[in-house]
């Protein structure tokens, strides 16, 4: 379907992937957010730790990121979740890939900050004994290493139209023989297969920027104030989207930093495709998700979940 609507689904398999090989110097890393409180649940127990088919239902996203493609992985979870993320998720379940855990924010995109925060030491580790730069807004534009004597972190400082100083592109990828890309994903989503998240990252390669979604099945309606359709936006141009989302990690951290350096642009942010929207000239690629693909937020996210899990095993 999506091939007859002219778009660009990246259908290459995991296995052709490898088998092609990979530059050397690129890496892959992967932000799951896992803060949220799950309100919508009405339950004591966060959703992201609410049983599924035998295991909480974080552990199902995390194995996916493990058997993919991806390199590192960082998990943010709130402040008072991040010891029982380390033993019972990481340490009992056994992801080797998860690097770190770290505490989210207020907001879903003060989250995705701190795990690309996060995730820059683990793409460039400092020597033994150094300690790592730490990330401090400044005034305006985008990230830049400090220059001044003795000082150590960054600052903000205004960029070409990207949102990139060109030397601070090359810093944020390690240089010129290294390529680095980020995919966030909801940690809420367990039902992520391992070829999305391969197309995610294809896309992210090809375009620097991409998100996974599906063309939405039902029409839509735009709401007045007062409750009354005030418009019908035509079907065929609308796409429900997903995560993950996928980017060239320099842009990203750019593109975030330019963000939560200015408050007016905060209001209605709700994925990473819109910030580079926003704060870049870059394109954002729709790339083939899943209609199975699910963000569970109520009980009946978990019973639809659950149904698709049973029949994967049915045909496994």
């Amino acid at each position: 379907m999506l091939r007859q609507l002219g778009l660009d689904p990246l259908w290459q398999s995991v296995d052709e992937q490898r088998k092609e090989g990979w530059r050397m110097g690129r890496q892959i890393g992967a932000v799951i957010l896992a803060a949220g409180q799950g309100k919508r649940m009405h339950t004591k127990v966060a959703k992201q730790f609410l049983e599924l088919k035998g295991k909480p239902l974080l552990c199902h996203t995390l194995e996916a990121f493990e058997k993919s493609r991806v390199d590192h992985i960082v998990l943010v979870a709130g402040e008072e979740q991040i010891c029982y993320c380390e033993k019972e998720i990481v340490q009992a379940w056994g992801f080797s890939k998860v690097k770190a855990v770290v505490p989210g924010g207020k907001e879903r995109y003060h989250s995705v900050y701190e795990g690309l925060k996060a995730l820059f030491p683990v793409f460039k580790p400092e020597p033994s004994g150094c300690v790592h730069p730490v990330f401090t807004p400044g005034l305006s534009g985008c990230v830049r290493p400090v220059s001044k004597p003795g000082a150590s972190g960054f600052v903000f400082s205004g960029g070409d139209e990207d949102g990139l100083w060109h030397d601070d592109a090359a810093f944020l990828k390690g240089g010129e023989d290294e390529e680095w890309y980020v995919l966030i994903h909801d940690g809420a989503r367990p039902l992520v297969s391992e070829a999305v998240i391969q197309r995610a990252i294809e896309g992210a390669v090809k375009y620097r920027a991409c998100v996974v979604g599906m063309p939405v099945k039902d029409t839509i309606k735009v709401s007045s104030p007062e409750g009354f359709a005030s418009g019908t936006p035509d079907r065929k141009t609308l796409w429900q989207i997903q995560t993950p989302q996928a980017f060239d990690f320099g842009l990203l951290f750019n593109a975030y930093g330019r963000m939560l350096n200015q408050p007016g642009c905060q209001e209605g942010i709700t994925d990473d495709g819109m910030v580079v929207e926003a704060m870049t000239s870059c394109p954002v690629k729709l790339i083939e998700g899943d209609y199975r693909n699910i963000k569970v937020t109520t009980w009946e996210d978990l019973l639809v979940a659950e149904a698709f899990l049973e029949q994967a095993s049915h045909l496994a």
